[in-house]
């Protein structure tokens, strides 16, 4: 509250000295004794501009004073804020010098206009006559109330506790949403548990399935890899050294080929499935060096099968030792789904298996079955097996109960065979172009597409219409040689194979292929 007024050389007034009661001042004149002069005065302490005209002596400066009695802690905040000096009787002073220039202070302290502009607008309130809408104002009259009630120390309390509710408000949003989210995660981790609970796990079910399986595919020994991927690129860095050769069919999957680049050792490559140019490399290789020949079983993109028989007799005669990838030939052929060495009876003449989880027996990882003294080299050497994570004990389980029904159900086996030979069948008879193979029972099935932009949106047509295929492009498939890959499960019925191949039919016939 303005409490007392000083003005001096200020327009008419010359020397102006007022006390004002605490309460209601009224100021009355005629026009021109100089009411709105002293608004102007005012004015000038509240940090308005000087018009020029401010000084009633040219000669002398201009000085307006004021006194404000003041409370509350909203004050005390702001002089802090603003590195002033709080008083309970604060003064501010302004004065305009002969030369124009303004100078302001604050309980004696210089501050600019701004910050005095600042200042008054928390200390005095001045209402131009253009200004008298405002008195309609709802808000205006309750401050003009309050003001008058002095009820600033009651708005001040009611603001803090506004803002203590408005914060709980927003902290019980929170806890009922943290709530509703804690109900949806509780259903979730309760359904995780009784899943992992139904599965009854066991501790050393990893061992249980590297043994059973190593059983199963008549090794001594089996270890298992986070990932197919990571299996052959395990292996195969392992065992190929600084002066090893190892020998690829050109067709091989892309681990193979990740796991010689990873070796030591010199990579040499054969045509696909030609058996002269395979002894033209192993005739490459010094006798002093050691050899192995890597080849997949059933080839991932063609479905053929590896000439294992013709292999293994070169890799007798020139001292190499082989190892099959067969992730496409466990659960497919051989006695009971036991892979392409079973399929040819040469079982004894494969040094190393290399197999997934992920295809026959629908789980996660890999594995290498060998002998012992292989296995517990590959177990200390490998880096990918060093540094790597066993497989989750879930998939484990899984791939162990697979399995298990695998060896339990050899028919499965014969009716996956039955399956690909009745699709291809069908194929041939709506005169599908279809890659060659020499394995007319293998359930991968790959048709010719040729070109990368048709595979692409037969596909995407196949699958919109309830068909799933895979894409085959290069570099998995050779240039202008692109694919779709079918595969066939054991519970497929004739009918749905049926459906399948209509679909696929027609689909390529907007085609022209």
């Amino acid at each position: 509250m303005l409490r007392r007024l000083s003005v001096e050389n200020y327009a008419l007034i010359e020397k102006l000295e007022m006390e004002l009661d605490p309460h209601l001042n009224i100021i009355t004149g005629e026009t021109g004794a100089g009411k709105s002069i002293l608004l102007g005065a005012l004015g000038l302490l509240l940090g308005a501009k000087n018009d020029g005209s401010a000084m009633k002596d040219a000669a002398r400066s201009c000085t307006v004073e004021g006194t404000f009695a003041l409370a509350g802690p909203e004050l005390e905040e702001f002089f802090a804020e603003n590195d002033l000096e709080y008083a309970a009787e604060t003064t501010l002073t302004r004065i305009i010098t002969p030369a124009g220039k303004s100078r302001a202070f604050v309980n004696d302290v210089p501050v600019s206009l701004a910050q005095l502009r600042e200042v008054g607008t928390r200390l005095l309130d001045i209402h131009s006559q253009h200004q008298n809408l405002i008195l309609s104002s709802e808000e205006f009259r309750t401050s003009a109330l309050d003001t008058v009630a002095a009820n600033g120390e009651l708005l001040t309390q009611y603001a803090a506790q506004y803002a203590r509710l408005t914060e709980l408000r927003r902290r019980l949003a929170a806890l009922r949403e943290e709530a509703a989210n804690g109900r949806r995660d509780e259903e979730w981790l309760r359904f995780q548990t009784e899943e992992l609970t139904s599965a009854n796990l066991r501790p050393g079910e990893q061992a249980e399935l590297e043994e059973e399986l190593a059983r199963f595919l008549h090794k001594e020994a089996v270890i298992t890899f986070g990932t197919g991927f990571q299996s052959n690129v395990g292996i195969i860095s392992a065992l190929v050294g600084r002066h090893d050769y190892v020998i690829c069919d050109r067709e091989n999957h892309a681990s193979i080929y990740a796991g010689c680049q990873m070796s030591y050792g010199k990579m040499l490559r054969y045509r696909h499935s030609d058996m002269e140019d395979l002894e033209k490399q192993l005739a490459r290789v010094p006798e002093q060096n050691g050899t192995l020949i890597v080849t997949d079983g059933v080839f991932s993109m063609g479905g053929d099968i590896a000439n294992l028989p013709e292999i293994c007799a070169l890799a007798k005669k020139y001292g190499a030792r082989v190892m099959v990838d067969d992730a496409h030939g466990l659960g497919v052929i051989g006695e009971g789904g036991r892979g392409t060495a079973s399929y040819y009876g040469l079982e004894d003449h494969v040094d190393i298996y290399m197999g997934t989880f992920s295809k026959s027996l629908a789980s996660l990882g890999g594995y290498m079955a060998s002998s012992s003294r292989v296995a517990d080299f590959v177990r200390h050497s490998s880096r990918p097996f060093i540094f790597s994570a066993s497989i989750p004990p879930a998939n484990a389980a899984a791939a162990l109960a697979a399995l298990r029904e695998l060896e339990a159900h050899p028919e499965l086996v014969t009716k996956l065979q039955e399956n690909a030979l009745y699709m291809r069948g069908l194929l041939n008879e709506r005169n599908i172009k279809m890659r060659p193979s020499n394995g007319d029972r293998i359930p991968i099935i790959p048709i010719y597409t040729y070109e990368p932009i048709p595979t692409l949106t037969i596909a995407k047509e196949l699958y919109e219409r309830g068909v799933y295929v895979n894409s085959s492009l290069p570099p998995a498939a050779a240039p202008h040689e692109c694919l779709l890959r079918t595969s066939l499960m054991a519970t497929h019925t004739h009918a749905l194979i049926d459906e399948a191949v209509g679909v696929i039919a027609d689909v390529l016939r907007g085609y022209d292929l």
